[in-house]
């Protein structure tokens, strides 16, 4: 009899510590990053493991999380385009090509200001193009496609952010004579590469007369209106020039 009393009571206490356990281990884990096998793990307030985020900031640096939630250090430009794509995701924006739409809509609604200061030290002019907008919420043509190019880049697509020039006059045979710097993006998709201007999008929708003048001349007007996804060439965009201010083709 006092064997049997004996396993019963040993049987409780094995239990208990075995609650005991996981209970404490859960609490150890809360708001904390937990390393196994060489790999770094986030449990949220909750404890609860932190999987599939783009872009998470835990103690002033930016990380990006796996699906089976293997952290990654990344830099802070990549951290803040993560961030605004996970908060899409959060809204049932899941697909690849919504998020970009998402991405391109928000950067071309950033307000335009005029001389953003020159990169910090440690940061790329790349980097600082994006970060700038991020961190500030407006910015330049260089910002604005800066920003979408780093949130195209965090979802895994080709892309460039490309520093040029666009016409502001011509002559009589069409020959530019004036040029103005200007910033935009571009992606290879299936072979081709084509152009992203937020800021051209931005342009078209506080001028809806120029919209609607160089719509009914092209019959492109989704084009126009947006600044999204087309070729070098293309009727009614500007003509994008390279670093030498000599028109690009396509």
């Amino acid at each position: 009899m006092r064997k049997n009393y004996t396993k019963l009571f040993l049987g409780l206490f094995i239990g208990i510590m075995m609650v005991f356990c996981l209970t404490t281990s859960v609490f150890a884990y809360k708001n904390q990053i937990v390393t196994r096998d060489g790999k770094q793990y986030y449990y949220n307030d909750n404890g609860k493991l932190v999987k599939s985020r783009y872009g998470i900031q835990i103690n002033k640096k930016w990380y990006l999380i796996n699906s089976k939630g293997v952290m990654k250090q990344v830099s802070e430009v990549k951290g803040r385009a993560g961030y605004l794509l996970d908060k899409w995701r959060a809204k049932g924006i899941t697909k690849k090509s919504k998020l970009l739409a998402e991405a391109f809509k928000w950067s071309a609604k950033l307000p335009f200001v005029s001389g953003t200061t020159v990169p910090s030290s440690g940061v790329s002019v790349i980097e600082w193009y994006g970060l700038y907008g991020f961190r500030y919420q407006k910015g330049n043509c260089f910002n604005q496609a800066g920003t979408f190019a780093w949130m195209a880049k965090v979802l895994g697509y080709d892309v460039d952010i490309v520093s040029g020039y666009v016409p502001t006059a011509v002559d009589k045979n069409g020959k530019i004579t004036k040029f103005s710097t200007h910033g935009w993006a571009t992606i290879k998709y299936n072979g081709k590469l084509y152009v992203f201007d937020p800021n051209f999008s931005a342009y078209c929708m506080a001028n809806p007369s120029y919209n609607s003048q160089v719509a009914a001349k092209t019959g492109n007007k989704a084009a126009i209106s947006q600044g999204w996804m087309f070729q070098y060439g293309d009727k009614g965009h500007y003509r994008y020039c390279n670093s030498k201010k000599v028109e690009i083709r396509k």
